[in-house]
């Protein structure tokens, strides 16, 4: 094989890319936990619309969907 000057990570990227698709999922995790929403888990985490979405629902009695 011929060496060529691609960076490692513009290759890996691009192979990351072409083998993507629903026959590559190996495991699904489901996390169940009563009276437990997503936002218990995961509403504090970066890059997650939870506990610090500023356009969060606003129920018909004034309160947020966060308050209860």
């Amino acid at each position: 094989m011929k060496p060529t000057n691609t960076p490692l990570w513009a290759t890996l990227a691009v192979a990351a890319v072409r083998a993507a698709s629903l026959t590559d999922v190996k495991h699904i995790v489901l996390f169940m936990q009563e009276n437990r929403a997503f936002d218990h888990y995961f509403g504090t985490m970066a890059g997650v619309r939870g506990f610090g979405d500023p356009n969060v629902q606003v129920n018909d009695d004034g309160y947020t969907v966060f308050e209860q």
